[in-house]
């Protein structure tokens, strides 16, 4: 079986793309999708809540003919702008991308709901946060579970009628998911929804799929599992 990869980059690092023998596409990512530099208890005290007026003064003094490196550029002017210390921190782990809109505490490991405000789409991100690896963006394609999804057999019968099934995030905004589950033995389990689309990021949605990001007990990431794979037609 024949094995090949192809990157999929749109304007600011949004998605990347596997073909795997029948072709998933990959999913939306930052420049790191787990990140363990300066690794610290991320919490409510990093959320930022900018309006529209900062974010539009950020847009103009950070425009490329003045400023070729936006990022650094975005975090300066979040101190300027009177964003707290661990607000920056965090906006730093992001590759100077994005801010955290929300926070959720769960245990050893918690959930940040991040906003990229300067990407073409998929501006809502969602990171698992706190334990190890530090920080686990849960739509980057590196932790999709590629091998396990073609062992599904409904994934199997999506596949057979659409030859360029990809994956990409299920609604992200508000702060109402994942489900959550307590592991025996104390670990953590964190379900997302993603969409199945044939072929692109505007194309048809031929399908859904249910991802556990399973934790130890003591916060240590333990893999990503297929819990559910549905056609289109069934409810998600």
């Amino acid at each position: 079986m024949n094995y090949s990869i192809k990157m999929k980059m749109k304007t600011i690092l949004i998605s990347a793309a596997f073909v795997i023998s029948f072709t998933i596409a990959g999913m939306p990512q930052t420049a790191s999708n787990s990140i363990t530099m300066h690794e610290y208890r991320i919490d409510s005290t990093a959320i930022w809540s900018p309006g529209m007026s900062i974010m539009q003064n950020i847009r103009n003094v950070c425009s490329e003919d003045k400023y070729p490196d936006f990022g650094k550029c975005f975090v300066e002017q979040m101190k300027q702008s009177g964003a707290s210390p661990q607000a920056v921190e965090f906006a730093k782990l992001t590759d100077n991308q994005g801010y955290l809109r929300d926070f959720r505490k769960f245990g050893n490991v918690d959930v940040a709901y991040s906003n990229f405000p300067f990407r073409a789409n998929e501006n809502q991100v969602c990171f698992l946060v706190n334990g190890s690896p530090n920080m686990i963006d849960v739509d980057g394609y590196n932790f999709m579970p590629f091998g396990e999804l073609k062992k599904n057999g409904q994934y199997k019968l999506i596949q057979k009628k659409y030859h360029d099934v990809s994956i990409w995030p299920g609604d992200r905004y508000g702060t109402n998911y994942p489900d959550y589950k307590i592991l025996s033995g104390g670990g953590q389990r964190f379900i997302f929804n993603y969409q199945l689309h044939n072929g692109c990021h505007a194309c048809e949605i031929i399908g859904y799929a249910k991802l556990a990001f399973d934790f130890n007990k003591r916060g240590k990431f333990l893999g990503v599992k297929v819990l559910d794979v549905k056609t289109a037609s069934v409810s998600n």
